[in-house]
């Protein structure tokens, strides 16, 4: 081995990453055109009301092929009467894998052989109570929509993805994933009186023993701070981040959206354990031990 080459190895190093950067800055600079999204087709679940009905609507308006699945027969009618002729509704419950299957072989039957250009895993439920408030099926129930129904969904419709090189996974097929992020943005999820509902509900839920623990005080915080909480009102930016990873040639891998996203939710996870659990004690001032 020749000793003399290393000496040249940081210089090459030094070359590589200028030509790195030299590339990024000309794809920045000169970005590729955005992919027209007019006539393909894209997959939206939980189009019921929020983030995915105005996506629906979003993406119907800029002439894509808007393939919108609704939890209930009102949700497809308050959709279509906002959207053109164009954009076709299905009832589905990203929990029952049949309904699935079912919808997957009308949308197969319908697109072939141009397949889906995107997917977006909408479809989600949110409970929010401390985990003793709980009972079992609710953390049950909240999987089985947000996880294991996005899985469901996802597997059944990745022939149809593979078919157009679409986007939600599979890098091997040349397709892409994009996660979502979002804060917390003011849907019927998010709702103050749907958050107080489901506190309520918990604190209705336990034993007298764990009432006398928490004091019905913790319950009034708990109340006062979800209501409180200032959502954010425009769910526009949501939807410019869904339009974004759906027609951009080179898409991000994540997109945070909203201020407290990308700056208290996401980084609180990097942060160590012991100041995420402070920040969430003081916004949440832990009930005091009964005396023994």
């Amino acid at each position: 081995m020749d000793f003399r080459d290393l000496n040249s190895l940081p210089s090459l190093l030094v070359l590589i990453l200028i030509a790195f950067l030299s590339i990024y800055l000309v794809s920045c600079l000169f970005g590729r055109k955005k992919i027209d999204i007019k006539g393909k087709y894209v997959l939206i679940t939980g189009c019921d009301t929020g983030f995915g009905r105005a996506t629906a609507i979003k993406l119907d308006k800029m002439g894509a092929c808007v393939l919108a699945t609704c939890l209930t027969k009102e949700g497809e009618k308050s959709l279509k009467s906002e959207a053109s002729d164009k954009l076709k509704t299905f009832q589905m419950d990203v929990t029952n894998s049949k309904q699935i299957k079912d919808v997957y072989e009308e949308i197969k039957t319908a697109i072939s052989p141009d397949g889906l250009w995107g997917l977006v895993n909408n479809a989600g439920i949110l409970c929010l109570a401390p985990i003793e408030w709980s009972p079992l099926e609710d953390f049950k129930r909240t999987a089985d929509v947000n996880i294991w129904g996005m899985i469901d969904v996802t597997k059944t419709f990745l022939p149809l993805l593979k078919m157009s090189k679409g986007r939600v996974e599979m890098q091997p097929w040349g397709m892409k994933v994009i996660v979502l992020e979002p804060g917390f943005f003011a849907t019927k999820l998010s709702a103050p009186e749907a958050l107080e509902r489901d506190l309520r509900k918990g604190w209705n839920y336990i034993s007298k023993d764990l009432k006398k623990d928490y004091g019905e005080g913790y319950l009034k915080r708990a109340i006062q701070k979800v209501t409180n909480y200032r959502a954010l009102s425009d769910n526009s930016e949501v939807v410019t981040a869904i339009v974004k990873g759906l027609t951009s040639p080179s898409p991000s891998a994540r997109y945070k959206v909203g201020l407290d996203s990308r700056y208290m939710l996401i980084p609180l996870g990097s942060l160590p354990a012991f100041i995420a659990d402070f920040t969430f004690r003081v916004l949440f001032r832990p009930p005091q031990a009964r005396a023994g």
